[in-house]
């Protein structure tokens, strides 16, 4: 049978206890990132200034052993992160890597600074020895503790990591997991033909229609009304 790595997006509920110790790696994690790209912005605007080096061709040497030991050097001088979850530190730096790599790939912008003020605030959460699992119906996070979850769907596969996410108020963990079985469709050997339009979203060579997507509609709208606020 095939297996795939798949995501699972469940919805989980601390309570105020555990809220308050998931803003503060929320802060720890800010603060690494923040501080990481100071250390790199100060690198670049040095190797630009340098007249041996052109600027346009010039790609930081941005590797986990140097991640590693500015994450060091910032646990030595800023004691309030030695609190935080460690592996979601040296998550941020991964994350930090990429977005530098993509960057000068031209593949996305510049990476900025990250705001406490985001609605949308992250940590995510490596599994090192089982350290994420599910136990009496409670998600076990690695030095969190135990939160409770709703969700129907038998969670398959081996869990990678656990992404918690706090977004306009609510609480969700998305899970990461690899080699979650995959059962092929039959094959009936029909062909169809799919227009995509206005009025009807998909229009099928069989004459069967699907409507819009009223729920996007709705989101349109709100991030039409956002941005102006913005």
């Amino acid at each position: 049978m095939k297996t795939v790595v798949k995501s699972y997006k469940i919805r989980i509920y601390p309570d105020k206890s555990l809220q308050e110790r998931l803003f503060e790696n929320f802060g720890c994690n800010r603060f690494v990132f923040n501080q990481l790209l100071s250390n790199n912005k100060l690198i670049f605007e040095i190797a630009v200034n340098n007249p041996r080096i052109n600027p346009n061709n010039y790609k930081p040497r941005i590797n986990r052993v140097t991640l590693n030991n500015w994450l060091n050097e910032f646990k030595k001088k800023h004691f309030f992160l030695k609190n935080a979850e460690s592996t979601s530190l040296q998550s941020i730096c991964d994350i930090f890597k990429d977005s530098i790599i993509r960057f000068f790939n031209r593949q996305n912008n510049y990476p900025r600074f990250k705001s406490r003020k985001n609605p949308m605030q992250s940590i995510r959460l490596k599994n090192n020895n089982n350290s994420i699992q599910f136990e009496n119906n409670k998600l076990r996070l690695p030095r969190l503790g135990f939160v409770k979850y709703r969700d129907n769907r038998k969670i398959r596969g081996y869990i990678l990591s656990a992404t918690i996410r706090f977004e306009n108020g609510r609480w969700f963990a998305v899970l990461n997991c690899k080699n979650v079985p995959v059962e092929p469709l039959s094959k009936t050997g029909d062909k169809i033909g799919i227009d995509l339009g206005l009025r009807d979203l998909m229009t099928f060579s069989n004459g069967e229609k699907r409507k819009p997507i009223t729920r996007l509609t709705k989101i349109e709208s709100q991030i039409s009304r956002v941005n102006q606020n913005l």
